[in-house]
């Protein structure tokens, strides 16, 4: 019980306040208060005809104002006594302020006024996430768990996740201090530019089935693609676009300087929502290069064996797994013309 006094020459006017409960729930304190006046010395002061006065607030609000009478010959006599509910600040403090005047009416002492602050005990409010209470590797398609900071043993939570901006995915209610959740691959639909992005979470605090406080977010949570994200195409035809070899010749053998191969990709396809933005295919160490579907490598001075080997890159920036094929570069040997003049 806290006192708070103030004097009028020899009379005195004493507050005392008590936190007596709290409710979780509503977020608020009980208190009681009590005034009473006593005076230095064994004179007598008093007012038997309810002719003083006494009120009393209490945070802002009036919680007492009667006339009464009194009566001390230096003993503490209670003017008035009560209880008041006062409701907390949404993150549990509470500070009030404590007011009260007293006029005695007795021609002797003059009006007393009491004015002061009492602090109520924090009242455990919403749960909350600290900057490392995710763990996992920060990718979709791994398992992940959210350790809560829980303010009372008696809350539970329900928790809610988004990533990359898709909608609030529900991880369901009663949870206690952690929960534990595989962020679906497929939610790599949501970003579809890059290979990483942000991930979203949101708190509720139930006492009960009664919520504490505000939802608490937890925003931009670093959070990327799996590396096996990465876009397709199911293999290459190859073309020769010279029509005279490319009737002489079957499968992937092509003719030496003559020939001039067309590459096109078989069924290129980005990954969950992503765009072919690239193409690549090359005669490995020839330095021969397309980058189209559909592009030439132009002419081949050389012959015998070689490789083509093939990618696609995709709107992530994602390149796909290589594909190689073996071609084979037939040599080819120039007509050779001979003369012989004879003199008539």
């Amino acid at each position: 019980m806290t006192k708070f006094i103030n004097s009028s020459g020899s009379l005195h006017l004493n507050i005392y306040i008590e936190q007596i409960s709290q409710d979780v729930t509503n977020n608020s304190s009980k208190v009681s208060w009590r005034a009473t006046v006593d005076r230095d010395g064994g004179y007598r002061t008093w007012n038997a005809e309810n002719g003083s006065v006494l009120s009393v607030w209490l945070n802002g609000s009036s919680v007492y104002k009667s006339n009464l009478s009194f009566e001390t010959e230096g003993q503490e006599t209670t003017l008035a006594s009560g209880e008041a509910t006062i409701p907390h600040n949404s993150d549990g403090a509470k500070a009030f302020s404590v007011w009260a005047s007293f006029d005695p009416n007795n021609g002797i002492h003059g009006n007393i006024t009491v004015s002061a602050n009492y602090t109520l005990s924090n009242i455990p409010r919403s749960s909350s996430i600290s900057d490392n209470a995710l763990s996992g590797n920060r990718q979709l398609g791994s398992l992940h768990t959210l350790t809560i900071d829980r303010k009372s043993s008696s809350f539970t939570h329900q928790v809610w996740y988004r990533v990359f901006g898709s909608e609030w995915i529900d991880l369901g209610k009663n949870h206690a201090t952690s929960v534990s959740f595989v962020p679906n691959t497929d939610l790599a639909r949501y970003n579809t530019k890059a290979k990483s992005g942000t991930m979203d979470i949101c708190v509720r605090t139930y006492n009960g089935t009664t919520q504490i406080g505000n939802d608490v977010y937890s925003n931009g949570w670093y959070f990327e693609i799996p590396e096996s994200v990465k876009p397709t195409f199911s293999g290459l035809t190859l073309i020769d676009m010279n029509t005279v070899a490319g009737q002489l010749l079957s499968g992937n053998n092509f003719l030496q300087i003559i020939s001039d191969i067309q590459v096109n990709f078989n069924n290129p396809a980005g990954a969950y929502g992503s765009t072919i933005t690239g193409y690549r295919a090359e005669i490995v160490n020839k330095n021969q290069v397309t980058t189209k579907n559909g592009g030439r490598l132009g002419m081949m001075n050389f012959n015998g064996s070689a490789t083509i080997r093939a990618s696609v890159v995709d709107s992530r920036g994602r390149q796909s797994d290589t594909r190689d094929i073996t071609i084979n570069v037939i040599e080819y040997f120039a007509p050779a013309f001979s003369f012989t003049a004879f003199r008539t």
